[in-house]
């Protein structure tokens, strides 16, 4: 198993070491779409100043400082265009199945240049049951937007029923130190948070960002955590014998991003020792 452990090593850092190719083409494709220089630079595994060379060379209109910063992750962004445009989903099923608004998938499709296909009218129900409202709210414990998108109706439509049948709907925000001990010490994600505290994971988010926390992806990895050089050092760190919990603690990344590099590394070996078996004679 050493061999394969010294061949591994000497794969990754000669990978670690090769010269990045950036296409000037995808850069300004990006940066058209509304991605930040530094969003760029990550998403490639350079830095902002390179990017912003790179724009400058092509003459690229640059974007004013301070405006025009996405408000949506470019995960979401993809995730988004592939829903509406691939999956053929409609602003609405997309919003219900990513517990966002609707606006807010039709402003990113738009930010993207996507053409917004015509929505066929919905009439807000007129017969809304009460019970059916009352056991989402109290025991599912969802939020007034989620039911009324589920329901066909208007927020205000489903909060008059819930003030009718004497039940409080008035929006206090989650306490910030209980979504923090959520979060980052509990690990539970924004959506299990939300869903917790009836709220959205959109909310939950902005009040981790405004307590400086960073966000985690949906595989449980921090913004830094997904570039090559970082991956790099992790598969090197690794195989020098690092403990999980030693790397964790030495670069400042999750549990989850280390397991994911680690769980890479042992399917290479893997695939090296069964290519090593069948080579044999």
């Amino acid at each position: 198993m050493q061999v394969y452990r010294v061949i591994l090593a000497h794969f990754v850092k000669k990978s670690a070491g090769l010269a990045l190719k950036l296409d000037n083409d995808a850069i300004r494709d990006m940066y058209e779409k509304g991605m930040t220089q530094p969003q760029i630079a990550e998403k490639l595994g350079t830095n902002p100043v390179t990017i912003s060379n790179r724009l400058n060379s092509m003459g690229v209109k640059r974007r004013p400082r301070g405006r025009q910063v996405s408000q949506v992750s470019q995960e979401l962004k993809d995730v988004i265009y592939d829903m509406y445009v691939n999956e053929n989903l409609g602003g609405d099923k997309i919003a219900e199945k990513l517990d966002i608004t609707q606006h807010k998938v039709y402003s990113t499709l738009k930010s993207l240049g996507i053409e917004v296909r015509p929505s066929a009218s919905q009439k807000p129900s007129l017969d809304l049951d009460e019970n059916v409202i009352r056991d989402m709210y109290v025991k599912k414990r969802l939020t007034v937007e989620s039911i009324a998108r589920s329901l066909g109706a208007s927020r205000k439509a489903i909060s008059s029923r819930l003030r009718k049948m004497g039940i409080e709907t008035s929006y206090k925000p989650p306490d910030s130190k209980l979504v923090y001990d959520l979060y980052v010490n509990q690990n539970m994600s924004s959506a299990r948070i939300a869903k917790l505290l009836r709220a959205t994971p959109e909310t939950v988010r902005n009040i981790l960002k405004n307590l400086g926390v960073k966000i985690r992806d949906r595989q449980g990895r921090l913004p830094d955590e997904s570039s090559v050089g970082n991956n790099a050092l992790i598969q090197k760190m690794l195989l020098d014998g690092k403990t999980v919990a030693e790397v964790v603690k030495s670069l400042t990344v999750s549990q989850g991003a280390v397991e994911g590099v680690l769980k890479e590394l042992r399917d290479r070996l893997n695939q090296l020792h069964q290519q090593h078996e069948r080579a044999r004679p």
